[in-house]
Formats: C-alpha cells, sequence, structure tokens
C-alpha cells in the first residue's frame, strides 16, 4: 500500500479577528448578495451600519462555511440551514461542557 500524505490547512479565527464584506466573500468564494441575505436572514450579525462599514467577528466565517456546505450538500433552504447551523454549534458546545466535566472527574474513556 502506498503512502499518502495529507496536509490539511485551518486557520483558527476567534472574536477579535474582525474581517469586511470582501474578506469574508474572498474566504468562502460567496457572492456579495449573498452575505447580505444571509445577514437578513439572520445567520451572522455584522458589526456597521451597513455592507460597506460592515465587519465581521472571525466566527462568522466557520457558520457561513457550514452553512453553504449544508446548502451545497443537502440542499437546504435558508431557514433551515440556521436551524441547522444553531443545532451542530449547541451540539459543538455540549460535547465541549462533557468533555470538561469527564476531565474534572477523572473519566479516562
Amino acid at each position: 500500500m502506498p503512502d499518502t500524505t495529507v496536509t490539511i490547512t485551518a486557520t483558527v479565527l476567534d472574536e477579535d479577528v474582525m474581517l469586511s464584506v470582501d474578506q469574508l466573500c474572498a474566504s468562502l468564494g460567496l457572492e456579495p448578495d449573498d452575505l447580505i441575505a444571509y445577514v437578513q436572514e439572520g445567520l451572522v450579525e455584522p458589526r456597521g451600519t451597513g455592507p460597506q462599514t460592515w465587519r465581521f467577528p472571525g466566527p462568522a466565517l466557520k457558520r457561513l462555511h457550514t452553512a453553504l456546505r449544508l446548502r451545497r450538500e443537502l440542499e437546504i433552504d435558508f431557514a433551515g440551514t440556521i436551524l441547522a447551523v444553531d443545532l451542530l454549534e449547541e451540539i459543538e458546545r455540549l460535547r465541549a461542557r462533557v468533555h470538561a466535566l469527564e476531565q474534572l472527574l477523572g473519566d479516562t474513556r
């Protein structure tokens, strides 16, 4: 069996990193009008008074990436996409809490 090397590159962005509309769209291959639609639907909440001044916190990149993947792969509408992203994030938070509790209790499963 031949050796295969896979390289995965990721950037973790926190709340302190702010992205412009252009930066977010370029990172995701998203059209500005589509980003505006996601904002109007409540998937992401920019800071600023309008698209020209909007800035998005780093985690918006992950939310949008997840939403785009769900829409592309499962053909979910906007409302369903937002619900699915919210539920996936809640699962992630709950798993982190369970992990923290297991560490606290010394569970080594």
